[in-house]
Order: C-alpha cells, then sequence, then structure tokens
C-alpha cells in the first residue's frame, strides 16, 4: 500500500477478505499521524451483519457509510428529467445496469444474473446453508406475498383500494393507479374509501397535471405524488 499512500486506493467485494479491515486500520492511523486527513480509501462491499459488525469494531471514528440505493423516480427527474420513463423503471427496476441496458432483453439477462449471484454466492457468505433452488423459489414466494399485503384493499361487496396510507393526525390516504390520461374512478374505490376512512383520495395517472376529479379525489402524476410524500 505504500506505493498508493498518495492516492485513494478502491477496494472492491471486501466481505471476501475481511481481515483487511485491521491492516486498514493500520494505514489510516499512520496517514493521521502524518497529518492526512483526507478520504484514503473506497470500501464497496455488500451490506452483512458480521461485516458491519467488525468493521464498526475495526475503523470505529474514522469511516463513513454511504448507502447506495437504486435510481428511484425522483432522482431521474431532478437530473434527468428528459429521460424520464416510469415504465421502464417499473419494469426493469433502478440498478443502473438494469435500468441502463440496451435493450428489454438484455435488462432480463442482467437482473436474472443478478439474482443467481446473490443466491448462490452472496447469501451462502452470509451462513445460511440454503440450497439456492429453495431460496429463489423463497424469493420468489416473498414477492408474491409482498405484493398482495402491501399494494391492494378489496372486500367482498367489490370495494377496492390499489394503495392506502396511514400518517400521523389518523390521516388516510386512499391511492388509485391508472395507466390512462383520462383516469375515471369506479364505485368500488369510493366504497373502500368510506370502509377505511380515507381523509385524502388520490388517482395517480400517466399524465403531469394535477386536477380534481369530483367528490375530493385529485388526479396527479406519480412525480408529483411521491414529491408530496416524500
Amino acid at each position: 500500500m505504500n506505493r498508493c499512500w498518495d492516492k485513494l486506493l478502491i477496494i472492491d467485494e471486501v466481505q471476501r477478505k475481511p481481515e483487511l479491515f485491521r491492516l486498514l486500520r493500520s494505514e489510516i492511523d499512520a496517514s493521521i499521524r502524518n497529518g492526512e486527513r483526507t478520504c484514503q480509501f473506497l470500501i464497496l462491499c455488500s451490506t452483512s451483519r458480521d461485516l458491519l459488525r467488525q468493521s464498526s469494531e475495526s475503523l470505529a471514528g474514522i469511516t463513513r457509510y454511504i448507502e447506495l440505493n437504486p435510481f428511484s423516480i425522483l432522482e431521474i427527474c431532478d437530473f434527468q428529467p428528459a429521460d424520464l420513463d416510469i415504465e421502464t423503471l417499473w419494469l426493469r427496476g433502478g440498478f443502473p445496469a438494469s435500468y441502463l441496458a440496451s435493450s428489454e432483453d438484455e435488462s432480463w439477462k442482467w437482473r436474472g444474473d443478478f439474482i443467481a449471484s446473490y443466491v448462490e454466492r452472496d447469501i451462502p457468505q452470509m451462513g445460511m446453508q440454503i440450497p439456492s433452488v429453495t431460496m429463489r423459489n423463497f424469493w420468489s414466494m416473498l414477492a408474491w406475498e409482498n405484493s398482495q399485503q402491501i399494494s391492494y384493499y378489496r372486500t367482498s361487496a367489490q370495494a377496492e383500494i390499489d394503495l392506502f396510507l396511514e400518517g400521523s393526525g389518523n390521516q388516510v390516504w386512499a391511492v388509485e393507479t391508472k395507466r390512462s390520461m383520462a383516469p375515471k374512478v369506479t364505485r368500488g374505490f369510493y366504497l373502500a374509501c368510506e370502509d377505511v376512512g380515507a381523509t385524502e383520495k388520490f388517482v395517480i395517472y400517466s399524465g403531469v397535471d394535477q386536477f380534481s376529479l369530483g367528490r375530493g379525489v385529485e388526479a396527479t402524476g406519480a412525480v408529483d405524488f411521491l414529491r408530496m410524500i416524500r
């Protein structure tokens, strides 16, 4: 490392060599004694409980953690509004290599490779010795169950809401999503709003303008809605 003392050193996949943290500590301490206060190491890793525990013990007080999340609608809209394609983001997800892929086929292949790598390599490194096929099936079950639990409300009386959010002060936001540029609200939505005691009612549609649909329901675009709840 001595030949790189005046450069930023990037270490990827550090979770494979956790013993490096002890060495890094000594190098950083030496740099501090020499008056160096700027960033010296950029450590890239998959998060795991054991790794974070070890790094916090070995690098306490000299580490800054930065969590890199996938692209969000608001992030793309804020920095490249002309390139925002909500449907593409919805289908491909926010990982850069998937979202920016040259075709749907390339994006699909990347996602498949990512899942396979995570299930077959990263999860076993965390100590879970479960067959990869079993884990992948479990993931599929969780994804299906998650979509049912979070995004849908429906009763036998045909009252239904795509999403409702509960906030402070007994606020309940009822949200319906429509791909149409001319959204319409069904009777089932109003029934569901009565059931859950909705205080605010929104229809997210494919356009960008905000306007009233009557009976206390506002139509709005996805970006403006996300800014309201941010």
